[in-house]
Protein backbone atom coordinates (compact mmCIF):
# COMPACT_ATOMS: atom_id res chain seq x y z
CA UNK A 1 0.00 0.00 0.00
CA UNK A 2 2.99 2.27 0.35
CA UNK A 3 2.96 3.02 -3.20
CA UNK A 4 2.28 6.70 -2.63
CA UNK A 5 1.03 8.41 -5.54
CA UNK A 6 -2.10 8.14 -7.33
CA UNK A 7 -4.61 5.55 -8.12
CA UNK A 8 -5.64 4.77 -11.95
CA UNK A 9 -8.33 7.38 -12.93
CA UNK A 10 -7.86 10.22 -10.67
CA UNK A 11 -5.97 12.73 -12.36
CA UNK A 12 -9.31 12.33 -14.22
CA UNK A 13 -11.79 12.93 -11.87
CA UNK A 14 -9.76 15.80 -10.50
CA UNK A 15 -10.35 17.64 -13.83
CA UNK A 16 -13.88 16.52 -13.50
CA UNK A 17 -15.05 17.67 -10.00
CA UNK A 18 -16.10 21.06 -9.79
CA UNK A 19 -18.35 20.39 -6.63
CA UNK A 20 -21.28 22.86 -6.60
CA UNK A 21 -23.23 23.20 -3.05
CA UNK A 22 -26.69 23.56 -2.77
CA UNK A 23 -27.26 26.28 -0.83
CA UNK A 24 -29.48 27.14 2.55
CA UNK A 25 -32.32 29.47 1.61
CA UNK A 26 -30.01 32.69 2.23
CA UNK A 27 -27.59 31.74 -0.42
CA UNK A 28 -24.64 29.83 1.68
CA UNK A 29 -23.78 26.42 1.54
CA UNK A 30 -25.99 24.13 4.39
CA UNK A 31 -23.93 22.78 7.09
CA UNK A 32 -21.43 20.24 7.65
CA UNK A 33 -23.26 16.93 8.89
CA UNK A 34 -21.46 15.04 11.54
CA UNK A 35 -19.13 13.28 9.37
CA UNK A 36 -18.23 15.72 6.69
CA UNK A 37 -17.11 18.32 9.90
CA UNK A 38 -15.22 15.33 11.56
CA UNK A 39 -13.58 15.05 8.40
CA UNK A 40 -12.70 18.38 7.59
CA UNK A 41 -11.38 18.99 11.26
CA UNK A 42 -9.04 16.09 11.03
CA UNK A 43 -7.94 17.35 7.31
CA UNK A 44 -7.56 20.69 8.87
CA UNK A 45 -5.16 19.29 11.44
CA UNK A 46 -2.69 17.67 9.07
CA UNK A 47 -2.43 20.60 6.90
CA UNK A 48 -4.93 19.54 4.25
CA UNK A 49 -8.00 21.96 2.95
CA UNK A 50 -11.14 20.30 2.78
CA UNK A 51 -14.10 20.94 1.08
CA UNK A 52 -17.19 19.28 0.20
CA UNK A 53 -17.18 17.32 -3.07
CA UNK A 54 -20.50 16.10 -2.57
CA UNK A 55 -23.72 16.85 -0.53
CA UNK A 56 -24.99 14.32 1.81
CA UNK A 57 -26.83 13.93 4.71
CA UNK A 58 -25.82 10.40 5.93
CA UNK A 59 -22.40 10.48 4.61
CA UNK A 60 -19.39 12.86 3.39
CA UNK A 61 -17.66 13.11 0.56
CA UNK A 62 -14.75 15.63 1.01
CA UNK A 63 -11.86 16.44 -1.34
CA UNK A 64 -8.82 18.65 -0.91
CA UNK A 65 -6.92 20.23 -3.51
CA UNK A 66 -3.52 20.08 -3.47
CA UNK A 67 -0.67 22.27 -4.89
CA UNK A 68 -0.13 20.19 -7.91
CA UNK A 69 -3.09 20.61 -9.48
CA UNK A 70 -4.01 16.85 -7.94
CA UNK A 71 -6.09 16.08 -4.80
CA UNK A 72 -7.17 13.60 -1.79
CA UNK A 73 -10.52 12.10 -1.37
CA UNK A 74 -12.01 10.76 1.90
CA UNK A 75 -15.22 9.39 1.63
CA UNK A 76 -17.21 8.20 5.07
CA UNK A 77 -20.53 6.12 5.42
CA UNK A 78 -21.79 4.32 8.24
CA UNK A 79 -20.95 0.49 8.13
CA UNK A 80 -22.72 -1.64 6.68
CA UNK A 81 -24.00 0.81 4.22
CA UNK A 82 -24.79 0.39 0.82
CA UNK A 83 -21.40 1.35 -0.84
CA UNK A 84 -21.63 -0.93 -4.28
CA UNK A 85 -19.19 -3.28 -4.85
CA UNK A 86 -15.66 -3.82 -4.67
CA UNK A 87 -12.68 -6.55 -4.22
CA UNK A 88 -10.22 -6.18 -1.37
CA UNK A 89 -6.87 -6.06 -2.74
CA UNK A 90 -4.52 -5.88 -0.18
CA UNK A 91 -4.70 -5.62 3.54
CA UNK A 92 -2.24 -4.06 6.20
CA UNK A 93 -2.11 -2.92 9.55
CA UNK A 94 -1.68 1.12 9.62
CA UNK A 95 -2.03 3.15 13.27
CA UNK A 96 -3.31 -0.04 14.85
CA UNK A 97 -6.03 -0.14 12.47
CA UNK A 98 -6.99 -2.75 9.61
CA UNK A 99 -6.66 -1.23 6.61
CA UNK A 100 -7.81 -2.48 3.11
CA UNK A 101 -7.03 -1.84 -0.17
CA UNK A 102 -10.36 -2.02 -2.24
CA UNK A 103 -10.90 -1.77 -6.13
CA UNK A 104 -14.67 -0.89 -7.09
CA UNK A 105 -16.01 -2.57 -10.32
CA UNK A 106 -16.25 1.06 -11.28
CA UNK A 107 -12.75 1.58 -10.86
CA UNK A 108 -11.70 3.30 -7.93
CA UNK A 109 -9.31 1.99 -5.85
CA UNK A 110 -9.47 3.23 -2.24
CA UNK A 111 -7.83 2.15 1.18
CA UNK A 112 -10.79 2.01 3.59
CA UNK A 113 -10.91 1.43 7.50
CA UNK A 114 -13.53 1.29 10.09
CA UNK A 115 -13.66 3.36 13.56
CA UNK A 116 -16.48 2.38 15.47
CA UNK A 117 -20.04 2.33 13.31
CA UNK A 118 -18.40 4.19 10.56
CA UNK A 119 -16.15 3.37 7.50
CA UNK A 120 -13.80 5.26 6.35
CA UNK A 121 -12.08 5.82 2.53
CA UNK A 122 -9.40 7.82 0.81
CA UNK A 123 -7.89 7.74 -2.42
CA UNK A 124 -5.62 10.16 -4.60
CA UNK A 125 -2.07 12.19 -4.56
CA UNK A 126 -0.33 11.83 -1.20
CA UNK A 127 -0.78 15.61 0.19
CA UNK A 128 2.80 17.88 1.02
CA UNK A 129 4.51 16.91 3.73
CA UNK A 130 4.00 12.80 3.98
CA UNK A 131 6.40 10.33 2.54
CA UNK A 132 3.82 8.17 1.05
CA UNK A 133 -0.21 7.62 1.25
CA UNK A 134 0.10 5.09 4.17
CA UNK A 135 2.09 7.89 6.24
CA UNK A 136 -1.28 10.26 5.12
CA UNK A 137 -3.86 7.20 6.57
CA UNK A 138 -1.61 6.84 9.29
CA UNK A 139 -2.14 10.71 9.95
CA UNK A 140 -5.99 10.37 9.49
CA UNK A 141 -7.02 7.67 11.32
CA UNK A 142 -4.79 9.18 14.09
CA UNK A 143 -6.22 13.15 13.72
CA UNK A 144 -10.04 11.02 13.27
CA UNK A 145 -9.06 9.46 17.05
CA UNK A 146 -9.19 6.23 15.93
CA UNK A 147 -5.54 5.21 16.03
CA UNK A 148 -4.91 1.91 18.19
CA UNK A 149 -2.10 0.56 20.08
Amino acid sequence: MSSGHLHPGVIRLVKEVTPSAPTAGDGSPPPLNDLEARIVDALDSLGVDGRHAEYSSSGAFIWAPLDDESAVFVHAYRTGSNRGEFSVIGEEVIAGRTVQRVEYTTGPIREQFECGDVSYEAEGATPTGFASFDAFVAGLITALGCASA
